[in-house]
């Protein structure tokens, strides 16, 4: 009796042998290659499973990390930046390298505004319109007619406005009249970076005329 479980055990444990080799033979699949011409080919970027054709590598990313322009866009994007202080307005336009481009900085003493006067809505309003008129000019420039005969401003501008004075409610206006129809459709984002102080240090003293 115990000869007879003995076989019985031995002929169990070889047929489940049988069966793993069978299962781990059909689980991975074996190349036709030898192991020198498949590393040859793993180091060359071609990856070879032994079964159809090999796949083709996948083109890395650029270097830097971002993504290339489109060949097919032509827009070029610019920077207006507007620090609107308690004490003078200041107008900035860059390109989108952030480099200052010819007439590109405008501030409202050079108006004739001096002290306190360069603060007040009529200093602002002055800079906003000598500015549309710079960015109208560098428009110009980049105007382009389409086959159907519309002409298209190849242009997008980014405003940043820093600052608390009144001279950010006057460019803002002076973009809303008839002054600023050609540089409004321009505009792509408008951004205000003025710092919130919440707490912090003593403030300034105010200032004395």
């Amino acid at each position: 009796m115990a000869n007879l479980l003995r076989s019985n055990t031995l002929s169990l444990s070889k047929s489940c042998g049988t069966l793993g080799r069978r299962l781990i033979t059909t689980q991975i699949p074996k190349s036709n290659l030898d192991p020198a011409t498949e590393m040859l080919q793993f180091d060359t970027g071609f990856v070879h499973s032994g079964r159809g054709k090999p796949r083709q590598p996948v083109t890395p990313p650029p270097a830097s990390g971002r993504i290339p322009p489109s060949p097919r866009s032509t827009r070029r994007e610019y920077f207006l930046h507007v620090h609107a202080s308690p004490n003078n307005t200041m107008l900035h336009f860059t390109d989108g390298q952030g480099q200052t481009l010819k007439n590109g900085i405008i501030t409202a003493g050079q108006f004739g505004f001096t002290n306190a006067q360069r603060n007040t809505f009529d200093a602002g309003h002055q800079c906003a319109v000598k500015m549309l008129r710079r960015i109208e000019e560098e428009a110009q420039l980049l105007t382009s007619t389409t086959p159907g005969g519309l002409q298209t401003i190849n242009m997008d501008i980014n405003m940043v406005f820093q600052g608390r004075g009144q001279g950010k409610d006057a460019i803002f206006q002076a973009l809303m009249t008839a002054e600023g129809d050609v540089v409004r459709p321009l505009i792509r984002q408008m951004e205000d970076r003025t710092k919130i102080k919440i707490g912090g240090t003593r403030a300034m003293k105010k200032r004395r005329l």
